[in-house]
């Protein structure tokens, strides 16, 4: 910010930026911007009446950078300690007499310790130790989760000043939890203010290292597998650590969890030896018991596939159930629907072919499997018939009604397809067959003016017959209107309007209540342009119309176009004072062409006569000031194609010298 004083009213410049003296006292300030780094020299210019009077010059120095972030000295924190970490900055060039403020953020998983309203610091000059004078952090606050400390910082000392190169510090206590979570992070410090050579913003970044607190060692049996002859053991230790039973290994997660199956128990108790190890040292050993009970029922039988079946033709069923029994396939009455016997295999799995019949919504059958005089029939299973691939439709994305239109999607690769309305009346002629890609197509003329075109895909296969969803593709819209020209309308005269529309289509210009205001249909052209000539009323502030534009059966209207006239030039004025007791002259300018009265701040004539602005926008008149008047004021009534303006009023001093 630059500010002084000048000849009341006169323009000071800096640069291309200008500003206005006090009319008054004479005062100016102006905010230059686009400065550089360092010693900018800048020339203030005082104009009067366009012309110069006196310059300048004025030295700004702008530094962005008096302190920078340094590293602090790293350090590993102690659990339930609290721990000293330090912050440290470096001047850039002399600093004096700094004012600011310092934000301490905790590194993750830890807090400031409380109680710490001030923080004691410390310098040190480029060849010399450490002071601590002068330095300490007032008006601590910590914040409510306790991860930030905010200080004032500014030196007690008023000749306070370091040369480049020193260095700065403060440090403050961390606390770190028993449970805090081990890893590396760092305290984040922010040191904001300004001094006498300039701004600072500096960052200081100081590593802290948590290390990992050792767990004991926990361990239960949580489930087991009887069949499978395993057991799930889970339990807590050391974040990270190795645990191991026998051969099986895991490690402790971030929350010191683990999980470990061990496989190939025998049946009985089975003790399990669990060993923590950290860093490849072994800390802790607990034993768990798994108790495997005998197997004493038939395996349960499942069904694995498929998931559904083909009707008219032969399908693979498979599952498993007990090792070794011999089975049968039977029907929801029992009765064998698969000649034969059969056995599962020693993995356990089973398997039989069977033919769907055709047209068949599903398959229903149970097994019945039999070993060492034990028999046990399944469930009944249900497995759907595949159903016929969904139709969908990729094309058109709409339709252009009063022509034949190609309709395109996919269905069931093979099935014959027919065309219905929404009653289920067929409306196109045939029946038509899906390809080998799955895909489908017919052809239609939509009816001219139809707002859409609606139908339902009927497929058939395998004795399958599946309705579509109704689709429903909207006809194509026409283009929308739009109006290219004018941007102002001239009231009392012809103007030509143009715009773009629906290629082709015909048009007619409605005022806003639907009534024809331009006599004839035309046509938008092939490239969908659209024009019209209407004369705008004598006065009008606009003009308004909606375009109705009709094609293929289709009308639209537009939205209500509104064009405003066009703005009279505003009137100024030349004159800067008036001499009392004698006629002035008075000049200006305004809109070429228009008539114009004097008139004063009631509105009543003051100078006689209709005057007109010239074509150049020029305007003058004269008047009589009163002897002994300190100013005149007066307003210009500008009337011009039946619309009149009055102008702001005009306030002249008068000329005192």
């Amino acid at each position: 910010m630059i500010s002084g004083t000048a000849t009341p009213g006169a323009k000071v410049q800096i640069g291309n930026q200008e500003v206005d003296a006090n009319t008054t006292t004479g005062a100016w300030s102006m905010t230059v911007t686009g400065l550089a780094g360092g010693v900018n020299t800048l020339t203030a210019i005082q104009k009067v009446n366009d012309t110069e009077i006196d310059r300048k010059n004025i030295n700004v120095t702008i530094n962005s950078a008096a302190i920078i972030g340094q590293d602090g000295t790293s350090v590993t924190l102690e659990r339930g300690e609290d721990t000293s970490v330090e912050a440290l900055f470096k001047t850039n060039g002399s600093v004096s007499r700094p004012r600011g403020s310092v934000e301490f953020t905790a590194p993750a998983g830890t807090t400031f310790a409380p109680r710490q309203p001030t923080v004691d610091g410390a310098y040190k000059k480029p060849g010399e130790g450490w002071t601590s004078a002068a330095m300490t952090l007032t008006n601590g606050v910590r914040s409510e989760a306790g991860t930030k400390y905010t200080y004032d910082f500014a030196p007690t000392s008023s000749t306070w000043n370091l040369p480049d190169a020193s260095l700065m510090r403060w440090n403050i206590d961390v606390s770190a939890s028993a449970d805090a979570p081990a890893g590396s992070d760092e305290m984040r410090t922010v040191l904001i203010g300004n001094a006498v050579e300039g701004a600072f913003n500096a960052t200081s970044e100081t590593a802290t290292t948590l290390e990992t607190a050792q767990r004991a060692l926990t361990a239960e049996v949580e489930s087991i597998d009887n069949e499978g002859r395993s057991a799930v053991v889970t339990g807590t230790a050391t974040p990270g650590a190795d645990i191991s039973i026998g051969d099986e290994s895991t490690k402790a997660d971030a929350t010191g969890a683990w999980s470990i199956t061990v496989g190939d128990l025998e049946v009985g108790d089975n003790d399990l030896v669990v060993i923590q190890k950290v860093n490849g040292r072994e800390v802790d050993r607990k034993t768990v018991t798994a108790t495997v009970e005998g197997r004493t029922e038939l395996a349960p039988i499942t069904l694995s596939g498929p998931a559904l079946v083909t009707p008219g033709r032969s399908n693979t069923f498979t599952g498993t159930a007990e090792p070794g029994a011999s089975y049968r396939v039977l029907n929801v009455s029992g009765t064998q629907i698969v000649p034969g016997t059969f056995q599962v295999g020693a993995d356990g799995r089973w398997t039989f072919n069977r033919v769907v019949s055709n047209g068949a919504p599903n398959f229903r059958f149970v097994i019945e499997q039999t070993k060492n005089g034990q028999t046990v029939k399944s469930e009944l299973f249900t497995i759907n018939a595949t159903a016929l691939a969904p139709v969908t439709v990729t094309g058109p994305t709409a339709v252009r009604p009063g022509v034949s239109n190609t309709f395109t999607g996919t269905a069931e690769p093979g099935a014959t397809f027919r065309v219905l309305n929404v009653s289920g009346t067929q409306i196109v002629p045939g029946s038509f067959e899906v390809g080998a890609d799955g895909r489908w197509t017919f052809n239609r003329v939509v009816s001219n003016g139809a707002p859409n075109f609606r139908f339902v895909i009927e497929q058939t296969k395998n004795g399958q017959t599946v309705r579509s969803d109704l689709f429903t593709i909207n006809a194509t819209e026409l283009t929308p209107v739009t109006v290219t020209t004018p941007d102002r309308v001239i009231p009392g005269r012809s103007n030509t309007f143009t715009g773009t529309g629906e290629p082709g289509a015909t048009y007619r210009v409605l005022n806003v209540s639907g009534t024809q205001i331009v006599p004839g249909t035309f046509e938008i052209d092939a490239q969908g342009k659209w024009t019209f000539n209407r004369v705008v009323s004598n006065g009008a502030p606009n003009f308004r119309f909606v375009i109705e534009q009709t094609k293929n059966g289709q009308i639209e209207k537009s939205k209500l176009f509104t064009i405003d006239a066009a703005d009279f030039a505003p009137v100024t004025v030349d004159n800067r004072s008036v001499t009392p007791g004698m006629s002035n002259h008075f000049t200006g300018t305004g809109e070429p062409g228009a008539t114009y009265r004097v008139l004063n701040v009631s509105g009543t004539q003051i100078v006689p006569g209709s005057f007109q602005v010239g074509n150049d926008g020029k305007w003058a008149f004269d008047r009589v000031v009163s002897r002994g008047a300190t100013e005149f004021r007066f307003a210009l009534e500008v009337t011009k194609n039946g619309r009149t303006e009055v102008s702001e009023l005009f306030t002249l001093a008068a000329d005192t010298q």
